[in-house]
């Protein structure tokens, strides 16, 4: 049953929309659409040689200068159907680290809302990224890369779509369906947005592998999957503040037949296998007020989650048993932010940043193993966390207009914060960075951070998930079904952290239509936090009582659940280079509905990671794991690449990733013989779309294809997989293309259209 704050956000979103979208369409009630007043001055106040200077930033524009932008038109080259999959297009030029940057609506911060994300680009003015130095002015910290959404001024749009998937190699076929409102007036916007999906389980007898001892052909390779999903959100000004109220839900569900049933039942039924299923539901609410407070710019943002899930997993050992878990958390999260100028330097004004954020979540957990009748064992853990931090942008030097100057553009920033989670003492955090860009074309940045860790709620009590994941097992050289369990692990310690970042942007050309950027990235952590790394024999030997064996020596279960590492050092460089054509200063003057009128545009993003150190130290004693050399299987290079070609109406998507090859040693802290050869796959996949709307002949009438898109998605298009050789170059029994990658290539077709 879907909880009563549904009903409340619909009754008070819901009543607004008719109101909202006639003023997105028709402009506030009584006032008629200017540009500006106008006043009559006297000829003699000024002559036409007077310089005019307007003061204040544009519509829109953050508190912080932008690295890049794109305009309409580069927004709509690259035919994203929402702003999330906008991001995910643009994701080489934002270069965040962690691949989600922060969000800015209009130069404001939004809090923990992100339903902004689920609006058609299209109701975007222009999009930009911010330079580095933002994240200590928006009270985030070093190296996060802040992107500022500039929305139209008024905007209104209702749009329904429609896809459909399938595995070119056949045995999966899925559908999805999505409806959207959208309405934009100035500083007051609703949106509203449901979604259904539901994908076919992929069957053993769907693809050519090796029939397993009893199997019937009905088990899943891949379990089928059911999902649904509602959003729905207003924002509007309240006196000076803007607030929001955004409400989501979601169910989804995953159905898999591990094996038939050995002992009973009908092996022709898959009803009748050993099952494996999980569900998940989950609600929140966000709530978030931003403003000014006298010479505080703030924003108070709260988030009430409440997320439950189950998990059914059958075993047949000659017994049939069934293991239950089923799971609540409730979450109730605030942060308060506020920023202000201390004082105004010569250099530009010294800015801070004041956040905090605390959080409070219960969690019961029920699990029951073993035959039916089996009592159900309760867990319940209460947690607490707060976090503090005290961010300052300070300006050193400033390049005066037109000049070169002698320092150029200076500036430093300082992170000071503090973290308490469930009673234990607090973990201080503090860093820094300085920004130079001596000339317009190149800029400069170092970072450091040095950090006392603590593990977060979602490690320490997230709901178990057991499931059964295809593996192969160094040990036997077989690939096995295995149960996996993952979720949080409450017996996690706190740990510590330090990380140097260096990198260096050059853009030759005032307009940023061709960067070039290259970096240095290292960290070291001590009791750091991280899942078990894949299984391979050094691995297996570090961790032993994470790893469950039959008495023939058979892998049957691997435990996942976070754990904490004595020590891990990483380093890695990073370089890349960025063009988009036409240059910025050459799309002015189209005519967006004239067809023809824009010009086309391309963008090519290609990006090199090179790890020069992975290593592990479980614990003091055992030997320093090498995860380049051999003990861990991890590739020493990646290659990315993200190429766009088109314009308003028709376009085309091209991205890629690659990864060098490695090797894992047969035997623990040996090179002899007995090892393997591993080829990580290269993963290409394509999109095109069109408006055929855009093409038709001048003065012919409307019909059915106006606002319509098509879009084409092929993913895998190589048909790519992870290989695993011999030193002899053979393959192992049970790695075959399909038993790594059952799903190899998929094509989506979808159509969009817009009324």
């Amino acid at each position: 049953m879907i909880p009563y704050r549904f009903a409340l956000l619909l009754s008070v979103a819901l009543p607004l929309a008719p109101w909202l979208e006639a003023r997105a369409q028709d402009g506030p009630a009584g006032v008629e659409p200017v540009a500006e007043a106008q006043t009559p001055v006297p000829s003699d106040r000024f002559s036409l040689d007077t310089d005019i200077v307007i003061i204040g930033r544009p519509y829109g524009q953050a508190e912080v200068e932008s690295e890049s932008e794109f305009d309409e038109a580069s927004i709509a080259s690259k035919g994203s159907d929402s702003i999330a999959d906008l991001l995910d297009r643009l994701a080489p030029f934002i270069d965040d680290p962690d691949g989600a940057p922060v969000i800015l609506v209009n130069g404001r911060e939004v809090g923990f809302d992100r339903s902004i994300l689920s609006y058609p680009p299209e109701a975007l003015d222009r999009l930009a990224v911010l330079k580095p130095e933002a994240a200590a002015r928006y009270g985030q910290r070093a190296g996060k890369r802040v992107v500022n959404l500039i929305l139209k001024k008024k905007f209104a749009s209702l749009d329904a779509e429609a896809g459909a998937s399938r595995a070119t190699a056949g045995g999966q076929f899925g559908v999805s369906l999505s409806a959207r409102r959208v309405a934009i007036d100035g500083p007051t916007r609703w949106h509203a947005r449901a979604s259904i999906e539901r994908v076919d389980a992929l069957l053993e007898r769907d693809r050519p592998t090796r029939p397993r001892q009893g199997a019937n052909g009905l088990t899943t390779l891949l379990p089928s999957r059911r999902g649904i999903a509602f959003n729905a959100g207003v924002t509007r000004p309240i006196g000076d503040f803007s607030a929001s109220l955004n409400m989501n839900a979601s169910t989804n569900e995953r159905r898999g037949v591990r094996a038939p049933v050995a002992n009973d039942g009908d092996p022709g039924d898959p009803v009748a296998g050993l099952r494996a299923d999980s569900d998940s539901q989950s609600f929140g609410v966000v709530v978030n007020i931003s403003g000014r407070i006298g010479k505080w710019q703030t924003g108070l943002s709260a988030n009430y989650t409440r997320n439950g899930s189950q998990s059914l997993l059958e075993r047949d050992d000659g017994v049939r048993r069934t293991d239950r878990d089923r799971s609540r958390r409730e979450s109730l999260t605030a942060r308060l932010n506020t920023s202000t100028t201390v004082i105004d330097l010569p250099a530009g004004p010294l800015t801070t940043n004041l956040a905090v954020d605390v959080s409070h979540s219960h969690f019961v957990n029920r699990q029951a193993n073993g035959g039916a009748g089996t009592p159900f064992v309760t867990d319940e853990r209460t947690r607490a966390q707060g976090n503090g931090q005290a961010s300052f942008n300070i300006p050193l030097s400033r390049r005066a207009e037109g000049t070169a100057g002698p320092l150029g553009d200076l500036s430093a920033e300082l992170t000071v914060g503090a973290q308490t989670l469930g009673g234990r003492g607090p973990q201080r955090r503090f860093g820094g960075g300085v920004n130079w860009s001596p000339v317009a074309m190149l800029q400069l940045r170092a970072a450091f951070d040095q950090a006392e860790t603590a593990p977060s709620i979602d490690e320490l009590d997230g709901p178990p998930v057991t499931t059964v994941r295809r593996i192969f097992d160094f040990a036997t050289q077989e690939t096995v079904d295995v149960i996996s369990t993952a979720g949080g692990n409450p017996e996690l310690a706190r740990g510590s952290q330090q990380s140097l970042s260096l990198t260096a942007r050059l853009a030759p050309f005032d307009d940023q239509f061709l960067a070039f950027n290259i970096g240095y990235r290292a960290q070291t952590a001590r009791g750091g936090i991280t899942s078990l790394p894949e299984l391979t024999p050094a691995i297996e030997a570090a961790f032993p009582e994470r790893i469950t064996r039959d008495a023939q020596g058979r892998l049957i279960a691997i435990d996942t659940r976070p754990i904490n590492i004595e020590r891990t050092s990483d380093a890695e460089f990073t370089s890349g280079i960025a063009l988009r054509l036409p240059r910025p200063g050459q799309r002015r003057g189209a005519v967006p509905d004239e067809p023809g009128a824009e010009p086309w545009q391309y963008s090519l993003a290609l990006t090199h990671r090179w790890r020069v150190r992975s290593e592990l130290l479980v614990r003091s004693g055992l030997p320093v794991i090498d995860q380049l050399g051999g003990d861990g299987g991890q590739s020493a290079h990646f290659i990315s690449l993200q190429a766009t070609v088109g314009k308003r109406g028709v376009g085309a998507n091209l991205s890629g990733n690659w990864s060098s090859a490695t090797r894992v040693r047969g035997d623990v802290g040996t090179d002899g013989g007995g090892g393997f050869r591993v080829v990580p796959p290269a993963i290409f996949n394509l999109s095109l779309f069109v408006e055929p709307e855009h093409f038709r002949r001048g003065g012919a009438r409307s019909s059915w294809m106006d606002k319509l898109k098509l879009s084409l998605d092929i993913q895998n298009v190589l048909r790519g997989y992870r290989k695993l050789l011999f030193d002899d170059g053979s393959v192992p029994a049970g790695y075959s293309r399909y038993e790594t990658d059952p799903l190899g290539r998929t094509i989506k077709l979808t159509a969009r259209k817009r009324f």
